[in-house]
């Protein structure tokens, strides 16, 4: 019943804050992102078995991988600044090749425009991907369900994560899986200014904060 009034408030927010974007688009980007958590003190849905793929934790050379091979619209250095920070990035393999993956953090670390700052009970799940070809098989929940389990046997005892209400199949995965929405960031990028900086109209709070002058993409560059 929780799990289908999630999904209820969810695509509400969307149905009245998607046209609100499509409106202002002309004049910048309006960004909502939904802020979730998962209680991992209580007992996680046993992992699936997915037939021909392996799931596991990723070494430095699956790092890598990802980074030079799995191409998208992330720049290849955020990758690998994620694994020299000693994140934890969990990946999915076929005939040994990496075709999908998900990282959680444990520590401060900043996730695009987000600065996100877990105490030491706390984890934050990060950026995933799956390449084009394998997707709608369960390997996104897959790889969440796995770092939920790997961040529950380190004594955490809530994830967080940060969805875009743009991105419906993502956040739609995470309230099927009982993530919990706990508050909404939004803002706003205008295309008219020089820097384009985003002017904060909803703030967010623990552990995820606006801070796009730390913007990770940028930072890459750097």
């Amino acid at each position: 019943m929780q799990r289908i009034e999630s999904a209820i408030q969810a695509q509400r927010r969307k149905r009245w804050s998607y046209p609100l974007h499509l409106l202002l688009r002309p004049l910048g980007y309006l960004e909502f992102t939904d802020v979730y958590s998962f209680d991992l003190t209580k007992p996680l849905p046993p992992l699936p078995v997915k037939a021909d793929y392996s799931i596991s934790r990723a070494g430095a050379a699956e790092i890598e991988e990802i980074a030079t091979r799995l191409t998208r619209d992330e720049p290849p250095e955020v990758i690998r600044s994620l694994g020299r920070q000693e994140h934890h990035c969990f990946v999915a393999k076929l005939n040994g090749e990496v075709v999908a993956y998900n990282w959680i953090a444990f520590s401060a670390v900043q996730e695009e425009e987000y600065r996100c700052t877990p105490n030491e009970d706390d984890a934050i799940c990060l950026n995933a991907y799956t390449a084009p070809v394998h997707r709608g098989k369960g390997l996104h929940y897959t790889l969440l369900l796995s770092m939920l389990h790997f961040a529950a046997r380190q004594g955490k005892k809530t994830a967080y994560t940060a969805v875009s209400l743009l991105n419906k199949a993502s956040w739609k995965s995470h309230v099927r899986m009982g993530w919990r929405h706990e508050f909404t960031i939004c803002y706003f990028r205008p295309n008219f200014t020089i820097r384009r900086l985003p002017w904060l109209l909803r703030p967010g709070r623990y552990p995820i904060q606006l801070d796009w002058k730390r913007h990770s993409w940028q930072a890459s560059k750097n």
